[in-house]
């Protein structure tokens, strides 16, 4: 199967790595030049977990040809739609185009190329861009791959085969509930952003914080519930118990987002490097929004994501740091909604 991977950056550079040094026919696009010549020149070179250089074609956008057999989209979600729209001429009714990012565009993809040509995943890794021609990988990320109607298809156990050679892949019948997983752990993330510690700290720095991401948390696990999808745990935590009532349920919840910040204690998430390292916006509207967006439907309220939305556009926008200060914030919205 002809491969072409759409982003060469974290997750698209060290995915057309590993296919390529194991013989597969991949071809890495990605619209930052110094990038494509770098990998042109010295090969696209991968350290951290595995240190190995890859000779993968690479070209840019403009240089894409058809028909494309699949079509891997590895872009920052921000970036789908370009990403999309340089394929769209070159798909013909075989192509199958996926979507190996966060979030929830599969169903963006899936609206302009059909469902039938589209496989939605979960990834959950560690990675980043180091710069041209160089990418990180720190630990061996997880895939999850499924067809929108839960079918194992044989094309399902290809796309398997083909990402097994860089992440611990495998076939689901359930990969919305892992993407609601990854997305109710996206809104911790996030929240964790807004300061500059690692998340583990950021989370446990009292029970007024832990409080305030259990609730964060709750919100997008209530949209995922109310849409009637079976969320799926993660080893490090269950986002299920995220919506706590009881007494007992409050302390199984403090327990699991206490077993998260352990997980997280000394990490610094991407979007942290989004802001403090690389000074460029987040995925936090094309994330964060769509999650808003998916809870206004179903009629739940999510002020704590728009609460932390706002300041994380604010953060952005150069109108205020990353500082405990707007985790206050979230803890005064926190205590005004419970």
């Amino acid at each position: 199967m002809r491969v072409t991977i759409i982003g060469a950056g974290a997750i698209g550079g060290v995915t057309g790595a590993y296919m390529a040094r194991a013989g597969e026919d991949v071809t890495l696009v990605d619209a930052v030049p110094e990038h494509v010549e770098s990998i042109r020149e010295r090969g696209l070179r991968l350290d951290g977990l595995d240190e190995f250089t890859a000779q993968p074609p690479a070209i840019h956008p403009s240089e894409l040809r058809g028909p494309l057999d699949l079509v891997i989209i590895a872009v920052k979600t921000q970036h789908t739609q370009p990403a999309l729209e340089s394929v769209l001429p070159y798909l013909d009714a075989s192509s199958t185009v996926v979507p190996l990012q966060n979030g929830l565009s599969g169903l963006w993809i899936a609206e302009q190329v059909g469902r039938e040509r589209t496989v939605p995943t979960s990834i959950n890794t560690h990675q980043f861009y180091m710069g041209p021609g160089h990418v990180r990988y720190l630990n061996r990320g997880h895939v999850h791959v499924g067809e929108f109607d839960g079918q194992i298809t044989p094309r399902i156990q290809e796309i398997v085969r083909l990402l097994s050679h860089a992440y611990d892949a495998a076939a689901t019948d359930n990969v919305w509930g892992w993407i609601w997983s990854k997305m109710i752990a996206g809104s911790v993330t996030f929240t964790t952003a807004l300061v500059d510690a690692t998340m583990g700290q950021t989370i446990t720095k009292s029970d007024k914080h832990r409080h305030m991401f259990i609730r964060m948390a709750g919100e997008a696990a209530s949209v995922a519930h109310k849409m009637g999808v079976h969320v799926e745990p993660a080893p490090e935590w269950d986002p299920n118990t995220m919506t706590p009532h009881t007494d007992a349920e409050w302390q199984v919840a403090f327990d699991n987002i206490n077993r998260y910040a352990k997980y997280a204690y000394e990490v610094h998430s991407g979007v942290w490097r989004d802001i403090a390292v690389r000074k460029r916006r987040t995925e936090g509207s094309t994330l964060i929004g769509p999650v808003i967006d998916e809870g206004e439907k179903v009629g739940v309220a999510m002020p704590l994501h728009r609460a932390m939305l706002r300041i994380l556009n604010e953060i952005e926008d150069g109108k205020r740091p990353q500082a405990w200060e707007n985790l206050d914030e979230l803890i005064q919205v926190d205590e005004q909604t419970s």
